[in-house]
């Protein structure tokens, strides 16, 4: 799929991409059925209704077909809210007793915790790593269950993906989901989950007090769990409101009582158990060792080798580095079988990018399979017959490397290390003393960046990003630049640098920044689109900086332009007095009016830059709306608010929101089932726009789509007025389009009219002076039978002023 321009298979390649299995007939896009294709131009050749051909697109290739392998790949079963089947452990109240009965706690501190709990019906723990958050927030669910004979046990959420919408409002509102339940959610912000941060940086005192009603009422807890490096920016606000508490390491002596504990349970489940006395002989030091250890997780671990230690097998020491260096855990135990090596390694490879993006489990193996056969051609080792019992002896390898596959209800399933922090430590063991052995894998995982299968090439091209701090200069640079210039392999870029931005270098990482601003400046447009590409990908795991980025490809390259629009109004006099009176003269116009607002369209495009400056824009909207489609549109387009200059980019960005086939018509065509229906058959769930969902999900992002619409409609300031009135009247058209989408789906048509009502409510004058002819003098909204006019009342119900807006 990936593969250069000079490999046999490229053609076939490039002709499968994208391709998915055939989904059931209820699943399918609806325009798959009408033949629409969902590219953003016209095709090479392609007459408009103007008459006028496109030149050739074949350089904009990417902005055609990727559209549909986003949406697959990245965005239509990712935005999705919590439910119940969302959660990993589920424990009744016997279950969690007996947990419980295993944790080691301060008692002074869990009683702390559990009175804060009470007080506020929620609890935020943070801590180092191994600090013993979970285990704390189980000791703390048991003492509320106990507390409390209505409660039914907990239910806990570990790391929950950045796709997933968790509102504490939405869990209080489903009292038939979690009633009687203590929700504890381990590592809440771990990969990155936006809608809790946002809670978490939101929430004041009155938040609070409304919350616990509400969940007093339901009988409901929240308890998240926080690793101090990921914990938000209103931490001390937080603690000052008694909600967020630190939790300190165990103290040795509860670290012994620990020890002693899980050694007594490790021993008990033993066939034939030890007798005491052989293991106080072998572990006769125990206060030490458990200092040593330093956390439950690790006397956990320890426990395994306690058997070998007391038949002599394996030295105390040995055990030790082995469960507390992870160096000499994959050294020494993990690569002294074959099958264990493959298997840990290709997980290392796999985790090459942040944390925030997850490795499915056939994924995995599919890399796994191509990884094996490099190993034994290079390790020299006979290839080993995969009989059944060999595969059924996955589980035991994913014990040995301390990985766990995570299955969710309707979701792939995933595969990872048992804790976060294993795949950063072990790309450093890799780096620093495998060095070896990664520049035997650079020419091997190159190959691979050719593989017929998307997601092996996707895991080669990180893992190439990744090992590429070793040697920049001769392994990524040159990827870097050859992959950007063939069309085949430019969709690599964007996976070769979530490698780099996972590394700890931040030298290494600000040069590959630079390489491709300095990149993004050549003629070529398939560098141009890579350099773009690479930028959706990047938004993926950091999407400030992919979006400040292409706030500043937009500054650089139109600055002078906007600048010099001023100027031209004498050039706008002469469309105005002679090219529109040429269009519309006589009884019958030579063009009907969509016809010509796109000839007016296109002039105004080349206005804006030449023939490269209209290619950089619509490159530049395919990485927003790809990013609007992997992630969130509200969230998408408020970074992009923050980061766009109010004087420069502003207007370039109202001109790709409202161009014909620009940002809103595109967003506009791509339509997912709404997610709080996810329980219905799917023929009876409704399906609307991605932007129109977002504002449903979240009256944060409602109000973060309002804003942005505010800065398009003051960008529109900068224009003449012809294309002002262009513009607006394109606007007018967007919105009619969202109430006829949002029809029949009650969450969504009340979400629109507030964001309407409150932006008709604007100080900007322009901007309520046009909501209010839209809304009382357009036709569409004024005819008492018209699909529209239901929604101008709701929307004046809301606002009552806006009726004397205009002072009448």
């Amino acid at each position: 799929m990936y593969g250069s321009s000079s490999d046999s298979n490229a053609t076939e390649d490039s002709a499968n991409r994208g391709k998915k299995e055939p989904e059931p007939e209820t699943d399918r896009d609806p325009r798959a059925s009408r033949g629409d294709d969902p590219r953003t131009e016209p095709t090479a050749g392609e007459t408009t209704a103007t008459g006028s051909v496109h030149t050739s697109l074949q350089d904009n290739k990417v902005l055609g077909d990727v559209y549909v392998q986003t949406i697959v790949d990245s965005g239509r079963e990712q935005l999705k809210e919590l439910t119940p089947r969302s959660f990993d452990e589920c424990l009744d109240v016997a279950a969690l007793n007996r947990r419980a009965n295993r944790i080691v706690a301060d008692p002074e501190q869990l009683d702390r915790l559990v009175q804060s709990a009470l007080r506020h019906r929620m609890l935020i723990l943070c801590g180092e790593r191994e600090s013993g958050k979970g285990a704390t927030l189980l000791a703390v669910a048991q003492r509320l269950c106990a507390l409390e004979p209505d409660m039914q046990g907990s239910m806990a959420l570990s790391r929950p993906g950045c796709y997933l919408r968790i509102l504490p409002r939405r869990i209080v509102e489903s009292p038939r989901s979690y009633r009687g339940k203590v929700l504890i959610f381990r590592d809440a912000l771990g990969f990155g989950n936006q809608s809790l941060r946002q809670f978490f940086e939101h929430c004041s005192r009155d938040t609070l007090v409304q919350l616990a009603r509400r969940l007093e009422a339901t009988e409901t807890y929240l308890l998240f769990s926080l690793n101090n490096h990921s914990s938000p920016a209103s931490r001390d606000r937080l603690q000052d409101l008694d909600v967020l508490h630190d939790l300190p390491l165990l103290s040795a002596s509860l670290l012994l009582k620990g020890f002693e504990q899980e050694i007594r349970r490790k021993n008990q489940s033993l066939t034939i158990p030890f007798a005491e006395t052989e293991l106080d002989a072998k572990l006769a030091d125990k206060a030490r060792i458990a200092t040593a250890l330093g956390s439950m997780n690790r006397i956990v671990v320890f426990s395994e080798w306690v058997p070998a230690i007391v038949r002599g097998a394996l030295s105390l020491e040995e055990a030790l580095h082995r469960t507390t260096d992870l160096k000499r855990w994959f050294a020494d135990e993990v690569a002294a079988d074959p099958d264990s090596f493959c298997f840990g390694l290709s997980l290392v490879l796999c985790h090459a990018a942040p944390s925030a993006i997850v490795v499915g489990l056939n994924e995995f193996h599919a890399f796994r399979l191509q990884l094996s056969k490099f190993l034994e051609k290079r390790l020299k080792t006979e290839a080993q017959e995969r009989t059944p019992r060999m595969y059924l002896g996955d589980t035991e390898l994913l014990g040995r490397v301390r990985a766990e596959v995570k299955v969710a209800s309707g979701e792939p399933d995933l595969i990872r290390f048992c804790r976060d922090d294993y795949p950063d430590r072990l790309w450093e063991v890799f780096q620093n003393h495998a060095q070896g052995l990664a520049a035997e894998l650079v020419p091997w995982l190159i190959q691979q960046t050719r593989h017929p299968e998307s997601m092996t090439a996707v895991i080669a091209a990180r893992a190439l990003g990744r090992i590429g701090r070793l040697d920049p200069w001769r392994i990524t640079w040159p990827l870097l630049e050859r992959w950007a210039r063939d069309e085949a392999t430019q969709e690599l870029v964007g996976y070769l640098l979530q490698g780099v931005m996972a590394s700890r270098d931040s030298d290494y990482r600000h040069r590959a920044l630079a390489k491709l601003r300095v990149m993004f400046h050549t003629k070529d447009m398939v560098v141009i689109q890579s350099v773009t590409l690479a930028l959706l990908r990047l938004g993926e795991i950091d999407l400030h900086l992919a979006v400040t980025e292409l706030d500043g490809i937009l500054r650089r390259r139109f600055n002078r332009k906007i600048k010099d629009l001023g100027g031209l109004r004498q050039f706008w006099r002469k469309i105005e007095h002679q090219v529109l009176p040429a269009l519309t003269q006589g009884r019958q116009s030579r063009l009907d009016p969509k016809s010509r607002n796109r000839v007016l369209f296109e002039i105004a495009e080349r206005v804006l830059g030449d023939q490269m400056g209209f290619e950089v824009l619509k490159a530049v909207q395919y990485a927003l709306v790809g990013l609007c489609l992997t992630l969130d549109p509200a969230e998408v387009l408020g970074r992009l608010s923050e980061a766009m200059s109010p004087s420069i980019s502003t207007p370039v960005i109202a001109i790709l929101f409202l161009r014909d086939r620009g940002m809103a018509d595109t967003l506009a065509r791509f339509s997912q089932d709404v997610p709080w229906e996810k329980d219905k058959p799917a023929r009876q769930r409704a399906k609307t726009n991605w932007i129109l969902v977002s504002i449903a999900l979240d009256d944060r992002a409602n109000e973060t789509m309002r804003l942005f619409l505010v800065r398009v409609l003051k960008g529109l300031s900068a224009f003449p007025p012809l294309m002002r009135e262009i513009l607006q009247a394109k606007f007018n058209l967007l919105l009619k389009k969202w109430i006829r989408q949002a029809k029949g789906i009650p969450r969504c048509e009340r979400a629109l009219v507030t964001m309407v009502a409150k932006l008709a409510d604007s100080p900007i004058e322009e901007i309520r002076d046009h909501l209010f002819q839209l809304l009382n003098r357009d036709p569409g909204f004024v005819e008492p039978n018209s699909d529209l006019a239901s929604f101008a009342d709701k929307v004046l119900t809301q606002n009552l002023d806006l009726s004397r807006i205009d002072g009448h």
